[in-house]
């Protein structure tokens, strides 16, 4: 969502050609061949090499908004997080994280402990 275009068309400059859309867009008097002569067919490649370099600035530009806007939303929530400060020694509960998804156990508690925290670890 962030680069705003498909995988495909980021790497090839183009969408791909599927059966479906290439017998609806065949026309009795379409050029079918693929011989082109050399000097042409270099400048095809240059034009192309030039498309797909624009492309991928732009994707990479894309992929800066969408960082920013991520960042941007992420620390306008995180101020109605409540951050707790845990040492050793403290006594901690554990949510169930099984009775989230589950229809039913609604009888189930909540939360596991109290659990002394004996050690921490940084990830």
């Amino acid at each position: 969502r962030s680069t705003k275009c498909t995988p495909y068309f980021a790497q090839f400059g183009r969408h791909p050609r599927v059966p479906g859309v290439i017998n609806a867009t065949l026309n009795d008097g379409d050029d079918t061949s693929v011989l082109v002569p050399a000097d042409e067919a270099e400048q095809q490649l240059e034009v192309k090499a030039a498309t797909i370099a624009d492309l991928h600035s732009k994707i990479y530009q894309n992929i800066q908004i969408a960082t920013e806007t991520k960042i941007s939303y992420e620390k306008r929530k995180g101020k109605n997080v409540k951050s707790f400060l845990i040492n050793v020694g403290d006594e901690v509960l554990r949510a169930n994280k099984r009775k989230e998804g589950r229809k039913g156990g609604k009888l189930e508690c909540n939360w596991f402990g109290p659990y002394v925290v004996s050690s921490i670890t940084n990830k």
